[in-house]
């Protein structure tokens, strides 16, 4: 896929102190989610590590279309039901090596749901590639993770083994990702610390949440699989059984974690 944009990535200068571990790091990340060639979500991340905390959320910024998506398509696209997109928020209790993902209405399950699992663990393979990003340099490296592979440069210069996502496990803060099928990337803009959010913000931020139920990485994985399934054989019964011959395909190809631990990528008809 032709990449569409190229981030200009300003980076504040990021100077360590011996206070380091009691200030709050922000990192901003342009993130792109590119569903459909020439139609690009723009959202904008941020990234909170605390000594014992990070947390990370998404807002959505624009659409962008380019000249490979037809005026009539890209009015199609940007027409919106008026209902706000939210994103998931990824929570990392830093001490217990503790993950949750508070995902809002999910595209598959609606409702509010804490998801909830072990710290991921990424098995990066180390590159032998270098070059600058901002002020900082970096160094690549790829991992294959739930269905898809990444490349992504870090920068030991800032020693904190985290990123955007659940991205974790690099000997240095991660500044950059891009998804070998090109579905998603995610590129540092700024770099800050001793932000305007302090640790008692943050925690009010990663606090239990009453709206949000809590449930296992499995069960939640369980239960979208079981809501396509039901979805699917309503639609075939309304239909009288002929959905299938109209290829009526359902697969989880663009979700961030395709296949996991419990499952292989799951296609229904």
């Amino acid at each position: 896929m032709k990449k569409l944009i190229i981030g200009l990535i300003l980076l504040s200068q990021f100077c360590f102190s011996q206070n380091a571990n009691d200030a709050i790091l922000k990192v901003e990340y342009d993130e792109y989610r590119i569903y459909t060639q020439g139609y690009i979500n723009l959202d904008l991340g941020t990234l909170l590590v605390s000594k014992n905390t990070s947390y990370y959320n998404s807002e959505v910024q624009n659409k962008i279309t380019d000249n490979l998506v037809s005026s009539e398509s890209a009015l199609m696209f940007t027409k919106s039901s008026g209902k706000k997109e939210l994103l998931p928020e990824i929570i990392i209790d830093r001490e217990n090596n503790l993950l949750t993902e508070r995902v809002f209405e999910n595209l598959y399950v609606d409702g509010y749901f804490a998801v909830q699992e072990p710290l991921p663990k990424m098995n990066w393979k180390l590159l032998n590639e270098g070059k600058k990003i901002g002020e900082y340099d970096c160094k690549k490296a790829s991992v294959e993770f739930r269905g898809r592979t990444y490349y992504a440069w870090y920068t030991m210069e800032i020693p904190v083994s985290l990123g955007p996502w659940k991205f974790n496990g690099l000997p240095g803060l991660i500044l950059e990702v891009d998804d070998l099928k090109e579905i998603y990337k995610w590129q540092a803009k700024t770099v800050s610390y001793n932000s305007n959010v302090s640790e008692k913000e943050l925690l009010v931020k990663v606090h239990n949440d009453p709206r949000f139920e809590d449930i296992s990485f499995k069960d939640f994985d369980a239960k979208k699989v079981k809501k396509v399934q039901d979805k699917i054989q309503t639609i075939k019964s309304r239909s009288g059984g002929r959905g299938a011959q109209f290829g009526m395909t359902t697969t989880f190809a663009f979700d961030k974690e395709p296949v996991n631990e419990y499952r292989t990528e799951m296609q229904f008809n």
